[in-house]
């Protein structure tokens, strides 16, 4: 299964330890060079800056074969815009992206997609983690923003659609 990331999801589940779901769950992940540059950004906490210095070999650094699509780079953040690219330069199987707008273009464009929360309730249901609200919360202290109406779905997807 060919899967590409943004960075947000990267940004959250490394801050808060649980990355390596992503391993567990695909084996490989790939992203497009803007996104290793956001996660190593100055601004970016320490644990997730020294976490892409030294990121594993299951996440490939992989540049895009063309140049960025101008209405991706006109309507979108760096990262998403190279990120919905090498999802479709890839021919990848999914595309893990939170921010709303990638998601709306990335749906227009036909491609799977699951976010940060989607990979907690896969890993909830292989029974890869006990809490995925309690990380959710973790992740919300380290400042993923998440509508209150949204963690609410989640939890009752975790009851039924996640169910174990």
């Amino acid at each position: 299964m060919v899967v590409v990331s943004n960075t947000s999801p990267l940004h959250y589940l490394i801050a808060v330890e649980h990355v390596h779901l992503l391993e567990k769950l695909f084996a490989k992940v790939y992203v497009p060079p803007s996104v290793v540059r956001e996660l190593s950004h100055a601004s970016t906490p320490p644990i997730v800056r020294d976490w892409i210095l030294e990121r594993p070999a299951w996440l490939a650094v992989q540049p895009l074969a063309q140049p960025l699509a101008a209405d991706l780079a006109v309507s979108l953040d760096l990262g998403e815009a190279e990120a919905i690219q090498l999802t479709e330069e890839k021919k990848a199987d999914l595309l893990i992206l939170d921010e709303w707008k990638g998601r709306v273009i990335a749906q227009g464009r036909g491609f799977a997609l699951t976010g940060a929360l989607g990979i907690l309730g896969i890993a909830y249901q292989k029974r890869m983690i006990e809490d995925p609200v309690g990380v959710l919360t973790a992740m919300r202290a380290k400042g993923f923003r998440i509508h209150d109406q949204l963690v609410v779905r989640f939890q009752s997807l975790l009851q039924t659609r996640y169910a174990r």
